[in-house]
């Protein structure tokens, strides 16, 4: 998928927003409480919250037992609400569902919980969230962009990919560890974490898309899984705690400006055999770095990475 700037986003989600409103005027909507919901394919959903509660619990309210599904925008902009708890029947959060809950603080959200849509919890700065639901299979993209306080440590064993601007601007964020089922994180995923200090994949990923880490200026300790095949454009540009990163063997392609402008880097242990190919104006990290690698007969890996273009850094041979 192509990455999304904020402001075009922000149109689709309302136009999104718009087309399911219109949806809806045409579905049956009922009303319990200050709740507005229909049943749609046998499920409830809840539409629209119309009302100005600080607290909200779901959960005490036998008549949510079978909530299933919250719609798109069902909660946006509602600045007074800081405490929501929903019942262990939900399975769905859609797009834009509590964008810009600028107060909201807590929400419990069911390890039942499958899918978050789209700019979900977008721009609820003050949303503490440690975990995430068990269940979770699909986080779309945005889903928690600018939400400065989620601090969240581990991605549930489910979730397959890390969409597009997920964890943009994530100021909570401090350690992650990165499941062996997650296969790729994409665009801006966690671009601006600027509190994140230690990433710890487990084997699994392949790809790092473009600008993922960019901006993660505390970023200390990178530990790359053994499958890793691929890093883009400025994946990890502008990391200025970086000392040392280990690249491991399955490595194939590193894109220019992979880890550049990251200030503190020094040491870049390589354990590839055969060397991705650095291009004649490709710039992949700082200049002053020193390269290693595998000892080997003749200098033949050595000669292989001076062939590959990477002669523009100091190359030993000591892995």
């Amino acid at each position: 998928m192509k990455r999304l700037s904020y402001s075009i986003f922000k149109k689709l989600l309302a136009v999104g927003i718009i087309i399911t409103a219109c949806f809806q005027l045409n579905a049956q909507i009922k009303i319990h409480h200050k709740f507005e919901y229909s049943i749609i394919k046998g499920k409830k959903v809840l539409v629209r919250y119309n009302g100005n509660k600080k607290k909200l619990n779901l959960k005490k309210d036998t008549f949510w037992n079978d909530l299933y599904k919250i719609g798109k925008g069902a909660f946006i902009h509602k600045d007074n609400l800081k405490v929501v708890k929903f019942p262990s029947s939900l399975r769905e959060i859609q797009s834009g569902a509590f964008y810009s809950c600028k107060n909201l603080k807590r929400i419990v959200l069911p390890d039942s919980l499958r899918y978050i849509g789209n700019g979900s919890f977008l721009r609820c700065i003050n949303l503490k969230l440690k975990r995430l639901p068990k269940g979770i299979e699909l986080i779309r993209d945005f889903a928690f962009s600018e939400c400065h306080k989620v601090n969240i440590s581990e991605l549930p064993d489910k979730v397959k990919l890390i969409n597009n601007n997920c964890f943009y601007e994530n100021y909570g964020l401090t350690y992650l560890k990165i499941g062996s089922n997650i296969k790729k994180i994409d665009f801006y995923a966690f671009c601006k974490s600027v509190n994140l200090k230690t990433i710890i994949f487990e084997d699994g990923c392949e790809l790092i898309r473009s600008e993922a880490f960019l901006w993660c200026k505390k970023l200390k300790k990178i530990i790359f899984p053994n499958t890793l095949k691929k890093i883009e454009n400025r994946a990890f540009y502008n990391c200025h705690s970086l000392i040392k990163i280990n690249l491991p063997k399955s490595l194939k392609y590193i894109q220019h400006e992979a880890f550049s402008n990251c200030k503190r880097l020094r040491i870049v242990n390589c354990y590839m055999e055969i060397p991705p190919i650095i291009r004649r104006f490709t710039k992949i990290f700082p200049k002053n770095i020193v390269v290693h690698v595998k000892k080997s007969k003749n200098s033949e890996i050595k000669n292989k990475y001076i062939r590959a273009g990477w002669n523009k850094y100091k190359i030993i041979e000591d892995l």
